[in-house]
């Protein structure tokens, strides 16, 4: 278990794992946790404006940075207040705007079209505002979206801008959700080496993380992958 300040983060290999418990502090049983804990919180924050709630996420993203070295919600804490303040209207609109297309994504081939455009198109106004992270969800839903939208060679350049935005600005769950939807793109494509390295990064940052259910996915795809090239032992070595 390690402690720091008002944050306790728990060893994912105890046998008993507490919801979040006293005020002045906070118990997760992974990094995963916590990072999805700073996300949603943050989110929360700009919706409602709770400054005590954003104490506590300020407190939990300097944890982060001393404990493992990564700044990237530290950095957006001060992203968020700054939009919280200063473009409110405007962002909330683009969140609006990437739920519709994104529901639209769903639907009737023509329709569907439409929205894929309208997505990529949000991607780039979430990037003139310095929302790096959310330009990185759309290109994401785009990708894993736009079969027979676009053409391979347009997903193929959607997922590879949002890995390289990912890596860019530090997010690493959002660095694995990426590798995976790349790996998913090429095994439809039966370039299945291809494939295999990019579920094998997604489950390199799902291990670093401690996401379970993350880690179980990619050793999944990766088993898959070994069974479409005839390779029966190692597909059944990482399906185990």
């Amino acid at each position: 278990m390690i402690c720091v300040g008002f944050v306790t983060l728990q060893g994912v290999a105890e046998d008993k794992r507490k919801e979040s418990t006293n005020v002045d502090s906070l118990e997760f049983d992974s990094r995963f946790a916590l990072y999805r804990y700073l996300q949603r919180g943050l989110e929360e924050y700009f919706d409602t404006g709770d400054s005590i709630r954003m104490a506590e996420l300020e407190l939990a993203a300097q944890f982060v940075n001393e404990s493992f070295g990564d700044d990237f919600y530290l950095r957006q804490y001060g992203k968020f207040k700054n939009w919280r303040e200063n473009y409110l209207a405007k962002r909330r609109q683009l969140k609006v705007e990437y739920s519709m297309n994104q529901q639209g994504l769903t639907q009737v081939e023509g329709t569907a079209e439409i929205y894929y455009g309208q997505m990529i198109e949000l991607a780039d106004e979430f990037l003139q505002l310095g929302d790096s992270a959310s330009a990185v969800n759309c290109l994401q839903v785009a990708g894993a979206l736009g079969s027979g939208r676009t053409s391979p060679d347009n997903i193929k350049g959607h997922l590879h801008k949002s890995l390289a935005i990912s890596r860019a600005i530090g997010d690493r769950d959002g660095l694995s959700r990426s590798y995976n939807l790349t790996g998913r793109f090429h095994e439809q494509r039966a370039e299945f080496i291809k494939a295999g390295a990019y579920f094998d990064s997604a489950r390199v940052i799902k291990s670093e993380l401690g996401d379970l259910s993350g880690i179980a996915d990619a050793l999944n795809n990766i088993a898959s992958v070994y069974l479409s090239i005839g390779d029966k032992a190692n597909s059944l070595r990482f399906a185990e």
